[in-house]
């Protein structure tokens, strides 16, 4: 293992440890919401918005991202070509359920449903 590769299996790491522990942060709702609905909404919206989905939604993406991590970070220490696949795929997952879990959040507030 050159040290190249140990640099990338250490930020892989560095970028599992942070967003795992970010996603099970907004899991738990806990602390700042981190979100681009929230971060960019007056502060009038923020009063009247649900936050629960957002949450959420957040804490799906952090963990789906810290996933890309464990994937890259064995790819980084076996150089196995099947992990980086793998850790691909999930990031295309991520941003499938970003779009998608943005398009339905908005479509429940237009509705008026809190479910």
């Amino acid at each position: 293992m050159n040290a190249s590769a140990i640099a990338g299996a250490v930020l892989c790491a560095i970028v599992v440890l942070g967003c795992g522990v970010l996603g099970i942060r907004q899991l738990l709702e806990k602390g700042k919401l981190i979100n681009n609905a929230w971060l960019y909404a007056s502060p009038e919206e923020r009063k009247r918005m649900n936050k629960k989905p957002y949450y959420r939604q957040s804490s799906v993406c952090f963990l789906m991202i810290a996933g890309y991590g464990v994937f890259m970070l064995l790819y980084a220490l076996t150089d196995r070509m099947f992990y980086s696949t793998f850790a691909y795929i999930c990031m295309g997952a991520v941003l499938i359920y970003a779009v998608l879990s943005t398009f339905l959040i908005h479509k429940r507030e237009k509705c008026g449903g809190n479910t």
